[in-house]
Formats: structure tokens, C-alpha cells, sequence
């Protein structure tokens, strides 16, 4: 048996036989158990505290062992260290001398540096604050020179500007006169043209004949500006613009058309006729004149079987607008 089963075996007898005092011999008062039974569990308590104290001495032996072993190994290396440090002492005192050397060399190295770099910084110093002062001075000769030409060219400058303003100025004047002079005289035709109000209004006496002819408004109620010709019947435009003409006529016995004429070309057409009762045509036309356009109304004889009737009842009348 291994020496865990015996351990197994040792831990279940103590686990049931256990005594206040500690784990010991089996107990004189505990459960009653036959007399085989006690020499049986006092043998194996025998057995395994032999077999116990036999694998602790074993055991310790072999640990015993194993320590001279790693003594003897480190004792070894140790007289190897040894013997390695006298063959490399002359080698390491040669190290330490050239590290003590180098350690100089580098302190003097640093210093003539230091120095060398402050001496070289001092130059550097005096030679930038030289171009700084030359350069100063440059500018300043440079900025005294680019100050007297600039004068020099503004006052030329300002005397060519002075002569051109002069001529312009006296041109301006002149165009300024003579637009002024324009303005003045566009005003006065203008207001030439307002008081020319340019309207009239006429009607008709008598019934108009039935042949083609001028229909006469006969009876003139307005006529300013002196545009309409009682005589003729006709509106000659005074002056260019924008005119409305309007025409209404009362028709009796049939029907009747009327043509509104200007230079003796179409520009409206009215219709009427007489049922039950009378009716009433008209023409309203807004059209642009020129000066000496004429306007007249006549009536077609081939398209009306009608009269025109006057007592008032048939008018003609326009005006300029602007």
C-alpha cells in the first residue's frame, strides 16, 4: 500500500475514535467494539506510525542528498568566479584606469567647448548687432530718399490734377449751362402744353342723313385747344399723345353702322338697332396721335337702313391723356 492509503485509513480511524483529550489509543470507555477489533486498530496504528517515521527518514535523506548537491554546485561556481576575476583583474584595472582617463578627457573636452562656444556667441553678438545698426541706417537713408520723391511726385502730382479739375470745371460749367438753359426751355413748352388742355364735346341737332357722309356734330359744347372742325365734323390732334375718342348714337326705324375714321382708316366700329324700342351704339377707342392725325365718324349706307337721330341723343368727344 502507498503511503496515501495508510494516511486514508489513519484519518477514518481517527474521525470515529476520537477522544477529548487529543488523537491517541484506541479509548478504554468509548463504543464497544470486540476485543479482535482493538488489537486489530491498535496493530494498524502501529503500522502506519512505522510506515509514517519510515518515509519521513527516507524522505529527509533524500532531501538531505539533493542540499550537498546544490552546496557542493555553488561552492563550484564559486571558485570558478574566482578564478575568472584573477585572470580578468589586470584587464579590469586597465578599464578603470581608461574610464578615470576618458572621464578627464570629456571634462576637458566640455570646458574648451564651453569656452569656445561663449567666444563664438560673443562674435556671433558683435557681428549681428554690426548688420543690425548698417541695416537701420540703410533704411532710414532709404526712407529719407522714397519720402522726398513721394513729395516731389504728389506736389507734381497735385498741380496736374489742379490744371485737369480747372478744364473740367469749366466745361461742366459749360455743359451745365447749356443743359440747364435746355431743362428751362423743355419747361416752358411744357407748360405751354399743360394750359393747351386738349378736349372737346359735341352732339348732334338733326338726324343724320342716310348717304355716306361725315356724320357733323353740329352742336359744339366743348373745344379746347381748338382740335375739332364744327364745319367739317372733324378732329385734327394739336399736339402728339395719347387721346381717348368716344362716340354714342341713338338709332330709329331699322338698324345702322358707324365706322370711326382715322386718315381714313379703321380704327373702330358701332352698331345699333331700333326694335321695340330705340337703342343706343357706341365707339370707345384710346389710341396714340401724331400732330395733324384727323379722326371723323361716318356711316355705312350699304349696312344701315336706319336713321341717326340728333336732339342731343348722339355725341363725339375725346381728349389727350398725356
Amino acid at each position: 500500500m502507498k503511503l496515501s492509503d495508510y494516511l486514508v485509513l489513519l484519518s477514518c480511524f481517527l474521525l470515529f475514535y476520537e477522544t477529548s483529550g487529543g488523537f491517541g489509543d484506541v479509548p478504554e470507555n468509548g463504543p464497544e467494539i470486540n476485543n479482535g477489533s482493538k488489537e486489530f486498530l491498535k496493530a494498524l496504528q502501529k503500522i502506519i506510525g512505522e510506515r509514517v517515521e519510515e518515509l519521513i527518514d527516507k524522505r529527509s535523506e533524500e532531501l538531505f542528498l539533493k542540499l550537498e548537491r546544490k552546496i557542493e554546485n555553488v561552492t563550484e561556481t564559486n571558485d570558478q568566479i574566482k578564478d575568472l576575476l584573477q585572470q580578468q583583474a589586470p584587464t579590469l584595472f586597465h578599464y578603470t584606469s581608461f574610464n578615470t582617463q576618458f572621464s578627464d578627457v570629456q571634462s576637458k573636452v566640455t570646458r574648451d567647448c564651453d569656452k569656445l562656444t561663449n567666444k563664438r556667441k560673443i562674435k556671433l553678438i558683435n557681428e549681428t548687432e554690426h548688420y543690425i545698426i548698417q541695416f537701420i541706417s540703410n533704411m532710414r537713408s532709404y526712407v529719407s530718399k522714397t519720402k522726398t520723391a513721394i513729395q516731389t511726385g504728389v506736389v507734381r502730382r497735385y498741380k496736374d490734377i489742379s490744371s485737369d479739375v480747372d478744364a473740367i470745371s469749366l466745361k461742366t460749367s459749360e455743359r451745365l449751362d447749356a443743359r440747364i438753359n435746355e431743362v428751362f426751355r423743355n419747361y416752358s413748352n411744357l407748360e405751354l402744353e399743360v394750359e393747351q388742355t386738349i378736349v372737346f364735346f359735341a352732339t348732334l341737332s338733326e338726324n343724320a342723313p342716310q348717304n355716306d357722309e361725315i356724320v357733323k356734330f353740329d352742336n359744339v359744347i366743348t373745344n379746347s385747344g381748338n382740335g375739332y372742325s364744327v364745319t367739317e365734323g372733324i378732329f385734327t390732334a394739336p399736339l402728339n399723345g395719347l387721346y381717348t375718342i368716344h362716340c354714342s348714337f341713338l338709332v330709329v326705324n331699322g338698324y345702322v353702322n358707324v365706322e370711326l375714321m382715322r386718315n381714313d382708316n379703321k380704327i373702330g366700329r358701332g352698331y345699333a338697332a331700333h326694335k321695340r324700342h330705340e337703342t343706343t351704339g357706341s365707339i370707345f377707342v384710346t389710341t396714340d396721335l401724331m400732330k395733324g392725325d384727323e379722326l371723323y365718324c361716318h356711316k355705312l349706307p350699304d349696312y344701315s337702313t336706319g336713321l341717326i337721330r340728333g336732339d342731343l341723343y348722339t355725341t363725339f368727344s375725346g381728349y389727350m391723356i398725356r
